[in-house]
């Protein structure tokens, strides 16, 4: 049974998903229309244009009726955390159901179409289980790209939540938030000395001898640290250090230079960055 409440996270992600969804679906459903016409008419075939509209505009509103639902879906089974034997099942009935839908509403609105529009009426084609199956192999492929895009959405949207958390924290508390393997660390920014880039992850060194080796970029802590009221220096493309922890900076020729911090690290300070470092120590 799908879940009646959602947050207005999930709210907003669905209908940001669906808006964009039904404009790639109305687009589709012209040039799909459109391309029909014109084939048609390079092959002489003598047929009124308004069935091809009709045709792939019951299917384009049948599908867009859907989207909600899916959404819902997808909130309601999800699959981060979930075995794949768990899952897999549920989506695989819930792309037959979504098929069965689809089909039955775009039969059911050419019904009712044909004999408003054109002088026929519209009938149900010949051998039903050859062109539900035919619809399903189609409908599989849309009905995983709709999951795929309402869950991407969804993630998206919590990353942003995420993000304005840690920079409120940074701003209020002077904390970093630093996500390590399975978990969450809080550090105090006055704790830290300095920061080291390590591929797709940061190491943070501590006053207390401690590094955390933290999945995030470089800049990515550089911009939640300028929320704090700590000041941090980026002294290398690669390095960044809090000022207050500087104990001496001996020039190396060429404007480089050796910073010296106060666990008695030596990281290096590049003249790309001299400016940088500079200006903000003299402030």
């Amino acid at each position: 049974m799908f879940e009646a409440s959602a947050q207005p996270s999930d709210r907003k992600s669905e209908r940001n998903t669906i808006i964009v969804i039904a404009m790639l679906v109305i687009a589709s459903f012209a040039v799909n229309s459109l391309s029909r016409i014109a084939d048609e008419a390079a092959l002489s075939v003598p047929r009124n244009v308004l069935f091809a509209w009709i045709d792939e505009g019951s299917s384009a509103v049948s599908t867009l009726s859907l989207l909600p639902f899916i959404g819902v879906f997808n909130r309601s089974a999800p699959t981060y955390g979930v075995s794949v034997f768990e899952w897999m099942p549920k989506y695989f009935l819930a792309s037959v159901v979504f098929s069965l839908l689809h089909v039955a509403g775009m039969l059911a609105l050419r019904w009712g179409l044909y004999p408003l529009f054109t002088p026929h009426s519209y009938s149900l084609p010949d051998l039903p289980h050859l062109v539900l199956f035919y619809e399903y192999r189609k409908d599989a492929i849309t009905f995983a790209i709709f999951v795929l895009a309402f869950a991407m959405s969804r993630e998206l949207e919590y990353k942003k939540l995420e993000t304005a958390a840690e920079t409120e924290d940074a701003q209020k508390k002077n904390r970093v938030t630093l996500k390590c393997g399975g978990r969450t660390i809080f550090l105090e920014s006055s704790q830290i000395l300095w920061a080291k880039a390590a591929g797709n992850y940061v190491e943070v060194y501590t006053a207390t001898g401690g590094m955390h080796l933290a999945r995030s970029t470089l800049a990515g802590l550089s911009n939640l640290l300028d929320e704090t009221s700590q000041t941090f220096i980026r002294t290398h493309r690669s390095y960044l250090i809090n000022s207050n922890s500087i104990q001496q900076i001996e020039p190396t020729g060429e404007g480089d230079a050796r910073i010296v911090v106060s666990n008695g690290e030596v990281i290096p300070g590049s003249r790309r960055y001299r400016d940088v470092w500079t200006s903000k120590l003299m402030n």
